[in-house]
C-alpha cells in the first residue's frame, strides 16, 4: 500500500469523510492500474498485450463503476 492509501484509510477509521477516502483510494488504484498497463503496452510482447488487455479492462471498468457509484449514490 502506498502512503496515500494508508493515510486515507486512517482518515476513514478515525471518523473522517469515508466517501472522500474511498474515492481517493479508488483513484489511486485506477491510476496505478493505468501505469502498469502502459508498461505492458510499451515493453510487453504482442501475446502479453492481448492477454493483459482483457484483465486490465476488467479491473479498470470495475474500479470506474465503483467510483461512479460512490460519487453519485
Amino acid at each position: 500500500m502506498d502512503a496515500i492509501t494508508l493515510s486515507m484509510a486512517k482518515i476513514a477509521k478515525s471518523g473522517g469523510d469515508s466517501v472522500v477516502a474511498i474515492n481517493t483510494i479508488l483513484i489511486a488504484a485506477l491510476s496505478n492500474t493505468m501505469v502498469k498497463f502502459m508498461i505492458v503496452l510499451i515493453i510487453g510482447s504482442v501475446e502479453l498485450r492481448k492477454t493483459a488487455f482483457f484483465g486490465f479492462c476488467a479491473i479498470f471498468l470495475t474500479g470506474s463503476a465503483c467510483l461512479l457509484f460512490y460519487t453519485h449514490f
